[in-house]
C-alpha cells in the first residue's frame, strides 16, 4: 500500500499521511478482531470512533494515484516510449513484488500450519492462484468470501490492476483528457456503487471488486494532473481549505445520522458477523471521503494558508515519517502479529481479559503497531532493499 517516489524527492508530510493511514488500519482491524462497537460495553463508542479506520485503505488509493502519476508525467516528459514503459514496469515490480510474492510464500509454506494462523479456512486452487495473479478482490466480491489473514491483499490487487493500464492512458492522452478521465471515473464508481450495493451480496461487490473502489486513485491522479498546471493549480488551491470542511461537515453528517461509518460488518471473534445497513455510508459517505482526502492533498502540498503549513509540519515529524515509510511492510504484517501476540500472549493473561475495555483495545493498538514497524524494518533491511538496489538499472 505505500509507494515510493522514484525520480522527484520525497515530501515528508505524505509520509506522514502515510502513517496516520496505516495506523488507522491497524486500529480498525485491531478493534474489529476484540470484538468491535457490540464487544464490551465499555468501549463502544470508542469503537465507533476507530471504526472508521477501514477508510486508511482510502487514503492510500489518493496517494499512490498520486505519486504514480506524477512519476508517470516526469518520464513521459523525459523518455521516449520504450524507456517509459521499460522504467515504470521494472521498477514497479521491484517495489512491489519481493514482498507480495514473499508474504504469499512464508503464509502458504509456513504460518498457515501454526495453531495461531490456522483459521480452518479450506482454500481451493482457485482461491490460492487469484492471489498470485492480482485477482482476490474480484473473486471474494464475487463470492462474498474472505481469506482470514490475506484478506489485505485485496486493495493491493486493485493497486496493480490500475498500475498495469494508468500508463498506456498517460502515454496516450494529453493532460486535459487525463483530467477528465479522472473526475468521469470517479463519478462512474459512485454509480457502481449505488448500483452494486441494491444487489445480493451488494455489499462485498461494492466494496472489492475493482471498479469501487477506482475512485481514490483517480482523485489522487486528478491532483497530480492539477499540479502540473500552474494556473489549474492556483485555482484548486485556493478553494481546497473550504473543499475540506464542506466535505468533513457532510461525512460526519453521515456518520452521524447513520449511528455509525462501518464499511458494511461489525466482526467479532466470538460471534457471527452483526450487519449494518451501510449502504448510505458505501456510496455517498465513502464517495465525500474519498474527495475529502484528495482535497486533504490539496491543502497539505499548496501550503496557501497558516493552518496547512502547521499540518505539513506536523505530517512531517520524523517519527510519522518513519511509520509512513514502512506502511507497506507494516500493512502486509499486522494481521498475522495480531494473531500471534492474541495466541501466545493475551489468551495467556487473564488479567488483560478483565482489563478495563478501551484500555486494553489502545494497548493492543500500540503493541501491535509497534511490532509491526519493527518487523517492518527488518523486512526492509533484510528482504526488500537488496531488491531494491536493483532499480539503479532503471535510474534517470
Amino acid at each position: 500500500m505505500t509507494t515510493v517516489i522514484e525520480s522527484s524527492p520525497r515530501i515528508g508530510a505524505l509520509d506522514g499521511l502515510r502513517g496516520i493511514a496505516i495506523l488507522a488500519v491497524i486500529a480498525f482491524h485491531t478493534d474489529v478482531l476484540f470484538g468491535g462497537a457490540y464487544g464490551q460495553p465499555g468501549s463502544r463508542l470508542f469503537s465507533r470512533v476507530i471504526g472508521a479506520g477501514w477508510l486508511g485503505v482510502d487514503l492510500f488509493f489518493v496517494l499512490s494515484g498520486f505519486l504514480i502519476t506524477t512519476i508517470l508525467l516526469e518520464r513521459k516528459a523525459a523518455e521516449g516510449a520504450g524507456r517509459f514503459f521499460s522504467h515504470f514496469y521494472a521498477r514497479r515490480a521491484l517495489r512491489i513484488f519481493p514482498l507480495y510474492y514473499g508474504f504469499l510464500l512464508l503464509y502458504f509454506g509456513v504460518l498457515r500450519s501454526w495453531p495461531a494462523i490456522d483459521s480452518g479456512y479450506a482454500l481451493t486452487a482457485r482461491d490460492t492462484w487469484s492471489f498470485f495473479l492480482f485477482f482476490y478482490n474480484n473473486r471474494s466480491a464475487l463470492h462474498d468470501f474472505a481469506v482470514p489473514n490475506l484478506h489485505m491483499y485485496w486493495t493491493l490487487c486493485i493497486e496493480e490492476q490500475f498500475y498495469l493500464v494508468w500508463p498506456l492512458l498517460v502515454w496516450s492522452l494529453p493532460a486535459r483528457t487525463l483530467q477528465r478521465t479522472c473526475v468521469g471515473l470517479a463519478l462512474l464508481v459512485l454509480v457502481f456503487r449505488l448500483v452494486a450495493v441494491q444487489l445480493p451480496h451488494g455489499f462485498p461487490f461494492a466494496a472489492f471488486a475493482t471498479p469501487g473502489r477506482l475512485d481514490g486513485l483517480a482523485l489522487g491522479s486528478l491532483v497530480a494532473l492539477l499540479r502540473q498546471n500552474p494556473r489549474q493549480w492556483d485555482g484548486v488551491s485556493r478553494w481546497s481549505g473550504r473543499l475540506l470542511v464542506l466535505l468533513g461537515l457532510a461525512a460526519l453528517g453521515i456518520g452521524l445520522s447513520q449511528g455509525h461509518f462501518y464499511s458494511g460488518l461489525d466482526f467479532r471473534l466470538e460471534h457471527p458477523p452483526v450487519p449494518h445497513d451501510s449502504r448510505i455510508v458505501q456510496t455517498w459517505g465513502l464517495t465525500g471521503v474519498v474527495w475529502f482526502f484528495a482535497a486533504l492533498l490539496v491543502f497539505v502540498l499548496a501550503g496557501r494558508s497558516r493552518p496547512a503549513v502547521r499540518l505539513g509540519r506536523l505530517l512531517s515529524w520524523s517519527p510519522l515519517r518513519s511509520i509512513g515509510f514502512f506502511s507497506y511492510a507494516m500493512y502486509m504484517f499486522h494481521r498475522v502479529i495480531f494473531h500471534l501476540l492474541d495466541y501466545y500472549v493475551v489468551q495467556k493473561l487473564p488479567a488483560y481479559a478483565e482489563a478495563q475495555a478501551v484500555v486494553a483495545k489502545l494497548f493492543a493498538i500500540l503493541v501491535l503497531a509497534a511490532l509491526s514497524y519493527g518487523v517492518a524494518r527488518i523486512s526492509y533491511v533484510v528482504w526488500e532493499r537488496p531488491f531494491l538496489r536493483l532499480r539503479g538499472r532503471w535510474a534517470s
